[in-house]
């Protein structure tokens, strides 16, 4: 049998029609039946490099401390009067809301000011999903009745709009 550098070689002996896997080569002998199946040649694995997710992990842990109520109304009243003095115009300055609230650091207040702002935005997404949709349910329905009036009225949709028109004109006179 030739060896090959790039392939394994198994070699199957078969007796009778039961025969396991798919062969690709058949080698005929005298009474037996054998089959060549190749495999691809082993991978080398490699190994993930975490780093890049481990900074991220621990700067999660540092901040992993919840916040209490009284120091979300701290932060809160700290934004708010931050908002005040700069017009909401400027970038948050962490330093001024360290100084409200002394027992977190400031990358911790950094860290706590950008998850509320991706909650913000991410709630004001859902709900203007939520407006886009039921417009669309009331302009379907809309839609769907003019169809159905139009259809009913065939020809004469002209004369009956103006009819009704005209009755609406006179109710409000």
């Amino acid at each position: 049998m030739m060896t090959h550098t790039k392939f394994e070689v198994d070699l199957i002996m078969y007796e009778g029609d039961k025969a396991v896997g798919a062969p690709l080569i058949q080698i005929p002998r005298s009474s037996e039946r054998c089959f060549v199946r190749m495999k691809p040649p082993p991978r080398a694995r490699t190994k993930r490099d975490w780093s890049s997710r481990s900074a991220a992990l621990e700067a999660r842990r540092e901040t992993g401390c919840k916040w209490g109520r009284a120091e979300l109304k701290k932060l809160l009243g700290a934004l708010k009067a931050l908002s005040q003095t700069t017009g909401g115009l400027e970038e948050v300055d962490y330093v001024v809301l360290k100084k409200r609230i002394p027992t977190r650091t400031v990358s911790e207040i950094s860290v706590m000011v950008d998850s509320l702002k991706k909650k913000a935005i991410a709630s004001a997404r859902f709900q203007l999903h939520v407006k886009n949709w039921e417009e669309k349910q009331i302009r379907q329905a809309i839609e769907e009745w003019t169809h159905m009036a139009s259809a009913l009225a065939g020809t004469l949709e002209t004369p009956i709009s103006a009819a009704f028109i005209q009755v609406c004109y006179d109710k409000s006179s």
